[in-house]
C-alpha cells in the first residue's frame, strides 16, 4: 500500500493543490494521511476482489490465457505428423549430418589422444 500512497502523495504535490500545500508544511502535511489511506485502500481493494463482476472478469482473462495450450497442442500435432513423415534412412542421414558438423572435433582429438597415450604406453613398458 505504501507504493500507491507515495503516488498519491507525488501527484497531489505536482497538482495545483501542491503550491498550496506547500504553505501548510509541504509532503509533512500529508503524512498524517499515509495510516487511513493504506487502511481504507485495502478495505476497497478487498471489496473489489470479492465482487462477482471483478471475478468473472478475472476468471474470462485466465480463461482466454489458456488459448495458448491450442497452440501447443496443433504445434505438438504438426510435429508429430512431420515426425511420422520420416524414414529410418531419413533419420540415419541427419544424425550423419549432425555428427560430421558437430563432433568433427571429437574424432579429432580422439585420435590424438588415442595416440599419446599409446605412446606413453609404449614408452612405459
Amino acid at each position: 500500500m505504501s507504493p500507491a500512497y507515495e503516488a498519491l502523495k507525488v501527484s497531489v504535490m505536482s497538482s495545483s493543490f501542491g503550491p498550496m500545500l506547500r504553505h501548510f508544511g509541504g509532503e509533512k502535511a500529508l503524512e498524517g494521511l499515509k495510516e487511513p489511506f493504506e487502511k481504507e485502500l485495502k478495505i476497497a481493494l478487498i471489496e473489489m476482489v470479492q465482487n462477482d463482476r471483478f471475478r468473472q472478469r478475472l476468471d474470462d482473462y485466465l480463461h482466454r490465457a489458456y488459448v495458448g495450450e491450442d497452440i501447443h497442442v496443433k504445434l505438438e500435432e504438426m510435429i508429430q505428423s512431420r515426425l511420422d513423415e520420416l524414414t529410418p534412412n531419413m533419420v540415419k542421414e541427419m544424425v550423419a549430418t549432425l555428427i560430421r558438423e558437430h563432433l568433427g572435433w571429437l574424432v579429432v582429438w580422439g585420435g590424438f589422444f588415442g595416440g599419446l597415450i599409446g605412446l606413453v604406453g609404449t614408452l612405459l613398458l
